[in-house]
């Protein structure tokens, strides 16, 4: 399953268009006790480098400024841009 994919999963569990997510959240908890910390750092790391090319979702700033010294517990933010409602009339 595709780090997009996982996101989208975490979206419809969540029924909302803009939430605040922690990476261990994109998997499930037997999923993320399978894997060795060595694992969980690499998923982390490649999910950061694909980051620009998954819409929706972005880093906070204190977050980006903050991944330069740690890798754990960064936050990271889906929001999805809502049409709107006059244009479609």
């Amino acid at each position: 399953m595709t780090f997009e994919e996982r996101i989208q999963k975490l979206r419809a569990e969540m029924s909302r268009t803009s939430f605040t997510f922690r990476f261990e959240d994109l998997y499930t908890e037997e999923e993320w006790l399978e894997m060795s910390v060595r694992q969980r750092t690499r998923q982390e790391r490649e999910f950061i480098m694909r980051l620009e090319g998954i819409p929706n979702v972005r880093m906070p700033f204190s977050t980006e400024d903050g991944i330069k010294f740690k890798l754990y517990n960064q936050k990271y933010d889906y929001n999805e841009v809502k049409k709107n409602f006059k244009d479609q009339f």
